[in-house]
């Protein structure tokens, strides 16, 4: 289960993130918790460029598995101290929305708003999503 993920990760195949994160359980969710933090601590990271700027070392489509994953796989224990983390895109989340909401996601938002950090995201939605 892990090779597979990271098999996903590595390609960059957005489209198989879900399907995969779908038909596993609880358990096998949060035991791809370690994974997604090491990974995300690698291709988060930015390293310097030969034209002197900075870089993510992960693709965009990487940091979508990412996200997504992280969405699936982590609990309220594992999402709150996560500062890196930022949600998907508006349409991705509203398809991950129809198909599973996490337990941590409004004590999630009322954190984003009760500090200085903003997601870019607009309060409205934001209650359309925890109804």
């Amino acid at each position: 289960m892990k090779q597979q993920f990271l098999k996903i990760l590595t390609a960059g195949t957005e489209d198989a993130i879900l399907p995969f994160l779908r038909q596993l359980n609880e358990k096998e969710r949060k035991s791809l918790i370690p994974v997604i933090r090491k990974e995300s601590e690698q291709l988060y990271s930015y390293v310097e460029t030969p034209a002197n700027r900075y870089s993510r070392i992960g693709t965009p489509e990487q940091i979508s598995i990412l996200q997504i994953s992280t969405y699936y796989c982590f609990d309220r224990k594992n999402i709150m101290p996560t500062r890196k983390w930022r949600f998907p895109s508006v349409t991705v989340i509203n398809d991950l929305l129809a198909d599973y909401i996490p337990e941590w996601l409004e004590d999630y938002f009322l954190q984003m708003e009760l500090s200085d950090f903003h997601s870019g995201l607009r309060y409205p939605m934001l209650l359309e999503w925890i109804k």
